[in-house]
């Protein structure tokens, strides 16, 4: 090898350049390709954990609001127990109360009947004795 053939070797030629360029390109293509199936398994992927993971959530969430809505209605039905209780001894102690003002109002009306009377009675006493002396 002479020394002009040892130069050419050193220098790139339009040639050996299109075909570097155009293998990476074929390699960015490959790769491009690889890189959206692995985007699209992974988008999957994604989306079935995800729908798995809200799947158990949901699913837990119904639990817990199933626990506190009987934990709830055991309390509400307590209260109403207990408000039942109260008001049934606020009505018989209401109903004492009005049957005690009934019989306390009957003994003022037949007092008060009675007094009328007497006074009519005077009154009539007070007339006739007034006739007596005519």
């Amino acid at each position: 090898m002479t020394a002009s053939d040892n130069e050419m070797h050193d220098y790139v030629t339009k040639a050996d350049l299109t075909q570097e360029v155009t293998a990476l390109r074929s390699d960015m293509k490959l790769m491009e390709t690889t890189l959206k199936a692995d985007m699209k398994v992974l988008e999957l992927t994604i989306k079935n954990d995800v729908q798995h993971e809200m799947g158990q959530m949901e699913g837990r969430l119904r639990n817990e609001i199933g626990q506190v809505e009987g934990r709830l209605r055991g309390e509400m039905g307590h209260v109403e127990g207990r408000l039942r209780g109260e008001m049934g001894q606020t009505e018989d102690r209401l109903r004492g109360e009005i049957s005690q003002v009934r019989t306390e109002m009957s003994h003022h009306f037949w007092w008060l009947v009675g007094m009328m009377i007497g006074t009519m009675s005077a009154m009539l006493g007070v007339i006739a004795r007034g006739f007596h002396w005519i």
